[in-house]
């Protein structure tokens, strides 16, 4: 290999036949022949088998991964699931406990009669139990800032911060809550409790939730200052009241974009005393002051509605009894822009609305509902003072499925009420049950003016 020619002919020849089987041999002879090119060469296949493997190793480790990524993910999908049905189990029991705590505490106070009053007619049956107190919110209170709005964890935040400045100012024992629901959560059937002037709702814009009541309690706030709303933007009402007895006296209850703001149902009764009904929102809310439903009870005594959307009261025809009294409903049926499609339209709703919202309805239903609407005004509203509507209902698009048998044992008792300028919305010339002072329309749906027509 000394001579040159040899020399450059063998490197020609292991250039041919170099392969990655035979790189390490080959590459070996070219240091010790000092041949560089080719112990170059083969350097390069070396390297190549080595990254190749190295590659290839990387991609096994990947899919080893991947694959305990993909058990780990089902396993957390199946524990997901357990703790949703755990946690469903677990409201279940909190409402079968409510429910049953409530059951025994109705039972216990059966003997209670009801006390006439010369106005609303009942007075709440229940005696106040203890006391429970609920601070309002800090809107002004630069501590707590980055928390109230913030959402979920915001909230969480919120409650534990307020927790324990209430804690450290009234002790751990005191019955003084940081927001109404966790009031509402703590308190007994027949507790009392009492809120300051200020704001109460929901730390968390977007929440969903309602001020739910499965408990027999009072709400009473200061005079003249105390509101009670929500930030939610769905349909939840402000105030849902089940299958139990609720007075809330002396607040400002306060609604948002589509919810009713206080909803009674599965039974529930309600007392309603010096409120103000007021929707911050009056041009895309499709909501009604109250919604009493079907065997629910209403005591509305000394309140005051403005600019509802649809309904100031909104009563199902198989509710049990609606006593409305001393009350001031104004320009209530103002409608919504969301659309002009019944009861939405400018004055398609009364001021004190008899109506189904419920789908299922059958002719053999029989209208039940007792209302009692007395010293009351109701004035400049955009539809009737009251309507009650038994076939085809406004409300859905079927009549025919949407009929109740009439009177069967309901009734409307309407006296010493002040009736005044209503129908604002309605196209000229006025028909002639519209006409100065109407009171009670049947299952008319009159053409109205458009949103814009409207002064």
């Amino acid at each position: 290999l000394d001579m040159p020619p040899l020399h450059e002919a063998c490197v020609k020849v292991l250039m041919s036949v170099l392969t990655s089987e035979n790189a390490q041999d080959i590459h070996t002879c070219a240091i010790a022949s000092n041949a560089p090119d080719l112990a170059a060469k083969a350097r390069i296949i070396l390297d190549a088998r080595a990254h190749s493997h190295v590659i290839r190793s990387l991609h096994d480790k990947s899919r080893q991964l991947l694959d305990a990524r993909v058990k780990k993910e089902a396993e957390r999908k199946a524990l997901e699931k357990e703790l949703e049905t755990l946690d469903t189990r677990i409201r279940n029991a909190e409402n079968k406990i409510a429910f049953e705590v409530e059951k025994a505490y109705q039972k216990a106070t059966a003997e209670s009669s009801f006390k006439e009053d010369a106005g609303l007619g009942e007075q709440y049956p229940h005696e106040s139990k203890r006391t429970l107190m609920v601070l309002p919110l800090p809107l002004d209170d630069d501590r707590y800032d980055d928390e109230i709005g913030m959402g979920e964890e915001g909230m969480k935040s919120f409650r534990s911060k307020r927790r324990k400045d209430i804690v450290k100012s009234y002790g751990p024992d005191a019955l003084v809550y940081g927001t109404l629901d966790e009031a509402i959560d703590a308190a007994l059937p027949g507790d009392i409790v009492r809120l300051q002037k200020g704001v109460y709702a929901f730390p968390s814009v977007g929440s969903s939730e309602s001020f739910l009541f499965r408990k027999s309690i009072q709400i009473v706030g200061e005079k003249d200052g105390t509101q009670i709303s929500t930030w939610n933007d769905d349909e939840s009402p402000v105030i849902r009241i089940v299958q139990c007895d609720v007075r809330i006296s002396n607040v400002q209850i306060v609604g948002q974009d589509n919810e009713d703001l206080v909803e009674a149902s599965n039974g529930a009764r309600v007392w309603l005393e010096d409120c103000v009904l007021d929707h911050q929102d009056k041009w895309n809310s499709v909501a009604a002051g109250i919604n009493i439903h079907m065997g629910c009870s209403a005591f509305i005594h000394r309140c005051r509605a403005d600019s509802i959307t649809t309904s100031a009261v909104n009563i199902d025809p198989q509710a049990k009894e609606v006593k409305i009294d001393s009350c001031e409903f104004t320009r209530c049926g103002v409608g919504t822009e969301k659309g002009y499609d019944a009861p939405y339209a400018p004055g398609q709703s009364g001021a004190i609305e008899i109506s189904c919202k419920r789908k299922k309805v059958r002719d053999s239903y029989r209208a039940t509902c007792k209302v009692t609407i007395r010293n009351t005004t109701i004035a400049s509203c955009f539809g009737p003072a009251v309507c009650y509507r038994v076939e085809p209902n406004i409300h859905w698009a079927d009549p025919s499925r949407r009929r109740f048998i009439f009177p069967g044992s309901s009734s409307v008792l309407f006296e010493s009420n002040t009736i005044l300028s209503n129908g604002l919305a309605l196209t000229d010339p006025c028909p002639s049950w519209y006409q100065d002072g109407e009171v009670l329309v049947w299952n008319q749906s009159p053409d109205v003016h458009k949103r814009e027509e409207i002064k």
